[in-house]
């Protein structure tokens, strides 16, 4: 996930100028990171790829997020950042983990082959400790207490 901060900050700069340029810096540091990759094909058409790599046009936060290359422009990003991976961290580590092999391994597979997979995963899923918690924790409308397997 990227989430990428346009607009002004509370700012320590008093020079808009440095704060615009930061601005820019994030932007092209994101769009190269992800344009280098081998996968971007994924991410922006060819023509998309071939313009922002042959030109280096910078790009607003909107037209970042436009072309799928950021998730959100938010005002403030750690604190963004921090409320989704507090909201995460209070899911099943095993269904996180489980969620992320299967969406990691199937994302570009056929139907079967993610259909296979995703029953393979519940199969181990349910039952769990953690998933079992899960449940008592929801009937007890309580925060449940998960058991890092790890």
């Amino acid at each position: 996930m990227v989430i990428l901060h346009e607009k002004d900050p509370e700012t320590k700069h008093k020079n808009k100028r440095v704060t615009e340029n930061l601005k820019k810096i994030n932007i092209i540091c994101v769009c190269k990171s992800i344009l280098g990759r081998f996968k971007h094909a994924d991410i922006v058409p060819l023509d998309v790829a071939k313009e922002l790599t042959f030109t280096g046009r910078i790009l607003s936060g909107e037209e970042a997020q436009e072309l799928g290359l950021v998730t959100k422009v938010v005002d403030d990003p750690l604190a963004h950042a921090m409320e989704i991976a507090h909201e995460i961290a209070a899911k099943s580590p095993d269904a996180i983990r489980m969620g992320k092999v299967l969406l990691e391994t199937v994302w570009h597979s056929d139907e079967r082959t993610g259909l296979e997979l995703e029953s393979s995963l519940q199969t181990a899923l349910i039952g769990s400790p953690n998933q079992v918690e899960a449940v008592k924790a929801n009937f007890e409308k309580r925060t449940p207490n998960f058991i890092d397997p790890e």
